[in-house]
This record gives C-alpha cells, sequence and structure tokens, in this order.
C-alpha cells in the first residue's frame, strides 16, 4: 500500500516458507480489513472487508491444512467479532458474535482436525470469550458463542498441545 498512508496496523502473519507469507493487517487510512501474500514473485494485495466505516482491528490469521486461510477481527463500527474465509473465489466475511461491544484483541486457532476457535474480548461484560466452531470450515455461520467468563468448561474442540491439553492463554 502507499506507504504515506497508515497501513499495516493489527497485523497477523501465517508463513509456510520464505516463498509463501501471508499477512493479515487493518488500512487506518481506509479504515478496512486487507490482505497481502507473497508467493515468489511480487506481493499481491486484497481488501478483504469494507463493508463498515471503521472493520478490520485486531485480526488473527491462521491456515488449514487444505491451504484455506481463515480471519477473525474486531469490526469497530458495529461492535462486532466477525470472520473471513480465503476461499476460491475470494474472502468470504459473517459476523460470529454481535451481543455489545465484542471482538477485540481475537486470537484464533485450528486444532488437528481442523477446528476453529476464537478467544476474544466482551468488552461490554468485561469477560474473556471463546467461540468455537462445530462444523465444516466453510460455514461460518455455525461459529457459536460456547463460553463466556474465566471458567471454560464445555465438551468442544479447543486447540490442544501434543498431550491433549487446551492451549488457550490471555493477559
Amino acid at each position: 500500500d502507499n506507504p504515506t498512508n497508515a497501513v499495516g496496523l493489527y497485523t497477523s502473519i501465517v508463513a509456510t516458507g520464505p516463498k509463501d507469507v501471508h499477512i493479515s493487517y487493518w488500512d487506518m487510512s481506509a479504515g478496512d480489513l486487507k490482505y497481502a501474500t507473497f508467493q515468489g514473485t511480487a506481493w499481491e494485495k486484497a481488501t478483504v472487508d469494507a463493508s463498515a466505516d471503521v472493520t478490520g482491528l485486531y485480526t488473527s490469521l491462521v491456515m488449514d491444512g487444505s491451504g484455506r486461510l481463515h480471519m477473525s477481527y474486531w469490526d469497530q463500527t458495529t461492535g462486532d467479532l466477525r470472520y473471513a474465509l480465503k476461499g476460491g473465489a475470494g474472502w468470504s466475511t459473517a459476523s460470529i458474535d454481535l451481543e455489545g461491544d465484542v471482538g477485540r484483541l481475537s486470537s484464533m486457532a485450528i486444532d488437528g482436525q481442523g477446528a476453529l476457535s476464537v478467544l476474544y474480548l466482551d468488552f461490554t461484560d468485561g469477560k474473556v470469550k471463546l467461540a468455537a466452531q462445530r462444523a465444516e470450515p466453510s460455514a461460518p455461520r455455525d461459529i457459536d458463542l460456547v463460553a463466556d467468563g474465566s471458567q471454560v468448561t464445555a465438551s468442544w474442540p479447543v486447540p490442544t498441545d501434543l498431550n491433549g491439553y487446551p492451549v488457550l492463554g490471555y493477559i
């Protein structure tokens, strides 16, 4: 992007090699969520979400085993936690949580079975929340809020380490 613009804030990077780099970021000048990729020769850039006055803060980017990119982010205009999926036809977006001012500081993870989880801040209630996926990653409408507060107990797939222990953290 133009170096005189305020771009590259709230970045998240996935690199599978020196010639395969993916970056999600917020373009403050435009107020949009953007994506850039380098695959060996040149950088390619795209706008992922320009649906609101200010959207795309606190991005978190992951790649699944099929090479699809998934992103969580906060829409400041609506106060919603949002989700984006990069498929063959480009990016598709949807809301995950719409209740109050939610979605700041999102952190997305994917487990060994390809299930997505997002840890994020509910600013309205002052809680950390977890949203976990219940279905195929191509169906973002099936990502539901499943737990909130300081105690998380349920039987949904969450990211785990090699020993099977949940891996979630926040400061």
